[in-house]
């Protein structure tokens, strides 16, 4: 009697499978490393060039938030950092390409003790407050000005909804018909959108 194969080829198939799966967690594994490793480099890199400049340096200058960002990640001069953190004023002329850096420290060290409450507090109060206009909560195809701009904004009110613990379905939604065109984008901020088109919240954006 002719025995049949289909248990051994379910077997095999199930195996390869297995072993491609996990070639690509290690080769992902390791793309995340050396992304890493690349960004700390970049943290270091900032510090050393910036910090003799930073006294000269206007209050707005973005180069001033990129060093004490990287204090706080790398946990160097935390109580200057915090300091900066805890009295930056308000983003003025570009107030959603300003503050975007801002939420970013807020999402990579909320939950780190190099960031002071203080200093959480005041970046999360400017959050609460910022505007839910159709800039923020809705999309644009083609876009007023560029996909990146109309991200980052959705982002922010993305963002300002969950620190008030509001409904953010209709932030969802919108950035989902951004990603129909654009699929698998990454975006500013801690917000990603996978390739089954969830939107997906994660702490710890890298800074680079």
């Amino acid at each position: 009697m002719k025995r049949s194969m289909k248990p051994t080829l379910t077997l095999v198939t199930a195996l390869l499978l297995a072993t491609l799966s996990a070639a690509q967690a290690d080769e992902s594994s390791d793309q995340q490393k050396q992304i890493k490793a690349r960004r700390t480099e970049n943290l270091h890199w900032i510090i050393e060039n910036f910090d003799k400049l930073e006294p000269a340096m206007d209050a707005r200058d973005g180069r001033r938030w990129a060093i004490n960002h990287a204090r706080l990640v790398l946990g160097r001069d935390v109580g200057h950092a915090n300091g900066y953190f805890e009295s930056f004023a308000p983003p003025a002329d570009d107030p959603d390409i300003d503050f975007i850096r801002f939420l970013r420290t807020l999402l990579d060290c909320r939950d780190e003790p190099q960031l002071f409450d203080e200093a959480e507090t005041r970046i999360v109060g400017f959050l609460k407050q910022w505007p839910q206009k159709a800039l923020t909560s809705r999309a644009h195809w083609p876009p007023r000005f560029t996909e990146n701009h109309n991200l980052l904004n959705l982002n922010l009110g993305l963002f300002a909804q969950v620190y008030r613990n509001s409904d953010i379905s209709g932030h969802e939604r919108e950035i989902k018909k951004i990603h129909r065109t654009s699929h698998g984008t990454r975006l500013r901020g801690d917000l990603f959108i996978s390739d089954s088109g969830s939107v997906q919240l994660r702490v710890g954006i890298p800074f680079g």
